[in-house]
């Protein structure tokens, strides 16, 4: 802008570009001591696209304080000029405006900056000083994010394998695995330290390691629940078998019957599974948390399969034994039946009775054949005059 001509104008222009002077000065103090950015482009080590940063920075925070002392020179050169006579002349008037237009000559400046007078100047400084702001906010950021995906990485890595060692289980074995990202997150955090604006917190080598660790801490997270709850669900395992020890006793017991009482009944292989299960539950106090971390569920899973079969087999065997009653119920009912309609005695329906009959109280006894000879006997007396009568 061009500076004012007047005295008036002279005075507010002076006031006006002094305010803005220590502004500006607020500005690159707290810049320069305050920023967490430029504190780290300062940091020794620095690789990469963050040094290249740094020394970007570096030069235009350099070129800025000397903008600023240059301004300061002028400003104060025309404050002592305005001030050498209380009432000043049009000469001087002119003076102190010539001395605010003029472009700085100061050879140690940027020459973007020389070109300029007071007013310019003062404008540019306050925008380059907001253009270094932005870069240092991103610096800022991305060492931010680094820092807390590094400590919630480490973290939830340490509390995991903490938490592993204590419970009365199976005490753990070293983990390789934990001892491997131990190592990768140093490694990382070496890397984002000197240069944190080369290191993308959303890179795809990053997020394989944060999946990774993550990945491990909740198994270390699974094996500590695991031991801690060990006790009670060793327990809990010894009770269940005790459970099936019962019921499989119950379905040789229900299978011989039915072998005794049904002819060819087709059964499912018994198999006992709990003496075996019983001694893969003793080799539990032999493992190691991770081994455990597999085998305790392996076991339990059995032993509920176990469980299920058990029932299977005794339903199947007592299901068989339940038709053979059935079907002795509906004879019974079919005779009365037959007796009510004067049926009873007639030769047909006698000989049908006593052929189903003996099938059913034959032991063993041949279902499906009985099966035929009640259902023969029903069809006679439904055949008969008056049998279809309740």
């Amino acid at each position: 802008m061009a500076a004012p001509r007047s005295r008036g104008g002279v005075d507010r222009g002076l006031a006006a570009l002094n305010e803005r002077r220590q502004q500006l000065a607020a500005a690159l103090v707290a810049m320069d001591t305050e920023h967490g950015g430029l504190a780290h482009l300062r940091s020794p080590g620095l690789r990469g696209a963050t040094a290249e940063v740094a020394e970007r920075v570096r030069v235009q925070v350099d070129a800025l304080w000397a903008g600023f002392a240059a301004l300061g020179t002028v400003l104060d050169a025309a404050a002592r000029l305005r001030t050498s006579a209380r009432w000043p002349s049009r000469t001087q008037v002119t003076e102190v405006s010539a001395l605010l237009e003029a472009p700085i000559a100061d050879e140690s400046l940027p020459g973007a900056y020389r070109v300029l007078g007071a007013a310019a100047l003062c404008y540019r400084l306050d925008e380059d000083c907001r253009q270094i702001r932005g870069t240092l906010t991103v610096v800022d950021e991305r060492v931010a994010a680094l820092t807390a995906l590094l400590g919630r990485l480490e973290s939830a890595l340490t509390d995991a394998d903490a938490g592993l060692g204590v419970g009365a289980g199976p005490a753990p074995a070293a983990d390789a695995e934990v001892d491997a990202h131990r190592t990768a997150l140093r490694e990382l955090r070496a890397r984002a330290t000197a240069d944190p604006l080369g290191t993308d917190p959303a890179g795809a080598d990053v997020q394989r390691l944060v999946a990774a660790v993550e990945k491990t801490a909740a198994r270390l997270a699974r094996q500590a629940a695991l031991r801690a709850g060990y006790p009670a669900r060793r327990a809990a395992v010894q009770e269940a078998l005790d459970r099936l020890a019962a019921a499989e006793s119950a379905a040789r017991d229900v299978y011989a019957l039915a072998t005794e009482k049904i002819h060819d009944p087709r059964l499912p292989a018994a198999t006992d599974s709990e003496p075996a299960l019983r001694r893969r539950l003793a080799t539990l106090e032999r493992l190691d948390v991770v081994a455990l971390d597999t085998a305790l569920p392996a076991l339990e899973r059995s032993v509920r399969e176990a469980l299920d079969h058990a029932g299977e087999r005794h339903r199947f065997a007592d299901g068989l034994l339940a038709r053979r009653e059935e079907l002795r119920g509906r004879l019974e009912a079919y005779r009365a039946k037959a007796a009510r309609l004067g049926l009873i005695e007639r030769s047909d329906v006698l000989a049908g009775y006593s052929a189903a009959r003996a099938l059913l109280w034959t032991a063993p006894c041949d279902l499906p054949a009985a099966t035929r000879a009640v259902v023969a006997y029903q069809r006679s007396l439904l055949e008969s005059p008056g049998g279809g009568a309740a």
